[in-house]
């Protein structure tokens, strides 16, 4: 299992006047399971659901905290 370290800048966060516990809860709310649902073709029965796992540095950047002014912040 890996695990990864997010280091933050207190400045910026309180500039965008983001609290530290929303970081976490953003992260933790990106990677975790998206629930399903089971839909028939024919006589097929299909179950789809999504899988939010993080898997590389590249996603923990890229998770949206908030937006300001219609620009996402990452």
């Amino acid at each position: 299992m890996k695990q990864y370290q997010v280091d933050l800048d207190p400045n910026k966060l309180a500039a965008y006047g983001i609290p530290m516990s929303e970081v976490v809860n953003k992260i933790r709310m990106s990677n975790g399971d998206v629930g399903g649902k089971i839909f028939e073709v024919g006589s097929t029965e299909y179950y789809v659901r999504g899988r939010g796992y993080i898997k590389s540095i590249a996603d923990i950047e890229n998770v949206p905290l908030k937006t300001q002014s219609g620009t996402p912040v990452l």
